[in-house]
Parts: C-alpha cells; structure tokens; sequence
C-alpha cells in the first residue's frame, strides 16, 4: 500500500515547523522563525513520497505492516489479518523510526524525534475537511487548567495527580459533522386554570380546563455531532459550545504538531442523534409558549426535518486518557474555548483513610462536648 506523507518544514532552516497556538502562526523552535497564516502555501514546504527533495531527510516510506515480514504463527490468522487490514506503518522522515497508525489516524508525530506528519491521501476526496477550528488553549494552560479541577478532588489515586500523565495530554482535531437544517414541529396539551373565591361562608374551587395546540418552524445553523467511533458522543456534546467566529477554511498547516482523526461515521451515520437534538430543541421553544396556565400535561409532539445539509470540519480537543485498576477514563478540554468534561477515578484506599479521619474528628468532638455536660 502506498500513500503519500507530508510533513511541513520551516523555510529557513528546513527543520519540522509546528503550528503555535499562542501566537496563532507556525513557530521554527530551532531558528526562532515566525510565518503568519496569510503565507503563501510554497513558503510552508511539502516534502511528498513520491518527489524529489533535495533534502533526503524527506524521503518517508508508508506501507502496510503485511509488508515488514511474515505472520506470527504464534497469533491466530483472522486476528492478524485484521490487524493487517486497519493498521499501517510509515518510517519518519526526519529519525527513520517506523511509526504505527490505524487507519483513521491523519495527522501525527513520531515519538523519538516528535517530527510531525500529516497523511496526505487519508485527507482525499470525501474525508477532507471543509472547516476547521484552530486551537485557541495552549498545551501549558490545559495543563494547568487540568491541574487546578484535580485541587477540588482530594480522593484521586495519588498517581492520577503525578506530572508523568500529563505527558499523555494529547491535543487532537477529532472529525465533526456540522448540520443545518429547518425543523416544523407541533404540540398537543392539556392545560389548566384553577381559580379559588370565597361566597360567604363557603370556598369555591373552579376549574377551567384547556386544549392546547402550537405548531412552528425553527431554522438551526451548524449542529455538530462527532463523527468517531471511539470518542463518547455525550462527553462531545458537553464540551460544546463551539465558537464559530473561529472557524476557517481547512488548511494542513494547523494539523502540524498535533493529532488529527478522520471520521469513520458517515453523515448518515450520526444524523439520528441530531434528529433527536432538533426535536428536543422545538419542543422546548413550542412548550415555553404556553403561559397563563395553572398546568400544562403535554400529550402529544410531532417534528419534522427538512432542507438538510452537513458540513464536515475539524474541532480542537485536549484529550487524556488514562487506566485505572483495568478500567479506561477519559478526560477532554474544548481546545478553542477551555471547557472541561470527563469523569475521574477515585481511590478506594483514599477513601477509607478519609472515612476514618472524619471519624476520628467526631469522636474527638463527642468527647468535648462529653465534658463539658
């Protein structure tokens, strides 16, 4: 298999340029020189498979791990051939290390020299993006707004807090669809008015009983649903908003120096779950018209989609991943505006420690109090 590897290199020295996301422009970390993003694409040079650099240090070669050898007869045959069908391997251009990726890996780096690569033909016809979102959240303020949530989280495994994790904090443009669409929705309730008045010595209660119906249409710009498997569609969801003031034609200059992740979920795909976030939101708006009422018991809602259209884009997220006694946490940060989502473990031993100091403070009290009576 052959594919075509890019990396982006600094046009004064040649070394591996990054996108900064503090400055918002590609910094050289080896000469100190600084492009804006309105440079000319020849002045970010591109170093294929394929061509022929003067430079040799890009020559990169991208293959299948079929290959770099024969099978392990040790491993069963399907699981190695589907292995063999959903990973690829490439030596970086800069160190030569062989470097693994799946398949929906797009942009990466190597892991003894951190060049970045970008694979080019994984970005090709339906999977390149429209849009995109640069990060705005530098890797050392996630970093230390990811420090300050774990203060207000005294039961974390000591481990969980240690400065080698946050080497893990990876920041990765993962893969959304962004719809558009007109939604018509309807409601049907029952509503009440209770009145009470006095008539002498006697209370009267009347009560006035109402059919109520609403109908309307809604137009909704740039829904956005992830379009990974392996990311948790509801940890996405509570990362939002998204500020698409931000939001830029794509370019592969801004995946240089970060992750990046294709989408192996169609439009299609992912289309029932903002079908459900469209109905949610007209009914919201239909149901916050009906006021004056004692009570409202909703029967019945229709909606209805129509004039749909999705736009395939990149969003910036600073994901951790981490293991705990065998079970996988996930912690993420909105990369444009700093949003923190993502559940974390808690130490048992730190519990029961905890659990006994504050009985401990309670018996101390009750003996006080026990002395004074």
């Amino acid at each position: 298999m052959s594919n075509n590897v890019v990396i982006y290199q600094c046009p004064q020295c040649g070394a591996p340029i990054n996108f900064d996301v503090a400055t918002q422009s590609w910094l050289c970390k080896y000469c100190g020189g600084q492009f804006e993003k309105d440079l000319k694409p020849n002045e970010l040079q591109q170093c294929e498979l394929g061509s022929e650099p003067s430079d040799s240090a890009c020559q990169a070669n991208f293959h299948a791990p079929s290959d770099c050898g024969s099978v392990n007869p040790g491993i069963d045959a399907d699981i190695q051939a589907d292995y063999q069908a959903h990973i690829a391997m490439y030596n970086c251009p800069s160190c030569g290390a062989e470097i693994i990726t799946d398949e929906n890996t797009v942009a990466t780096f190597c892991v003894y020299c951190h060049n970045p690569t970008i694979i080019k033909t994984r970005l090709q016809g339906a999977y390149y993006p429209i849009k995109l979102i640069p990060f705005k959240v530098t890797k050392e303020k996630a970093e230390e707004m990811f420090k300050n949530s774990l203060k207000r989280r005294p039961l974390l495994p000591k481990c969980f807090k240690s400065s080698r994790e946050l080497d893990f904090l990876t920041g990765v443009y993962l893969p959304f669809w962004l719809f558009d669409c007109d939604v018509w929705g309807g409601i049907h309730a029952k509503a009440t008015n209770v009145r009470t008045y006095s008539t002498g010595r006697h209370m009267i209660t009347e009560t006035s009983h109402f059919n109520v119906t609403r109908e309307g249409e809604c137009c909704y710009a740039k829904i956005p649903a992830d379009a990974s498997k392996r990311m948790d569609s509801k940890m996405m969801d509570m990362l939002e908003p998204y500020d698409y003031a931000d939001m830029c034609d794509f370019s592969m200059g801004f995946l240089s120096g970060f992750m990046a992740e294709k989408y192996d979920q169609t439009a299609d795909d992912v289309l029932p779950r903002v079908d459900a976030r469209v109905k949610e939101y007209i009914e919201k708006k239909l149901r916050n018209t009906v006021t004056g009422y004692t009570t409202v018991r909703l029967l019945k809602t229709q909606h209805k989609i129509s004039d749909c259209e999705s736009m395939y884009t990149l969003l910036p997220v600073w994901l951790l991943s981490y293991k705990y006694r065998g079970q996988d946490w996930l912690y993420a940060i909105n990369g444009q505006t700093g949003r923190i989502v993502g559940d974390l473990p808690i130490s048992k031993g730190r519990v029961a420690t905890w659990l006994g100091g504050a009985f401990a403070a309670a018996m101390v009290v009750v003996s006080i109090v026990g002395g004074f009576i």
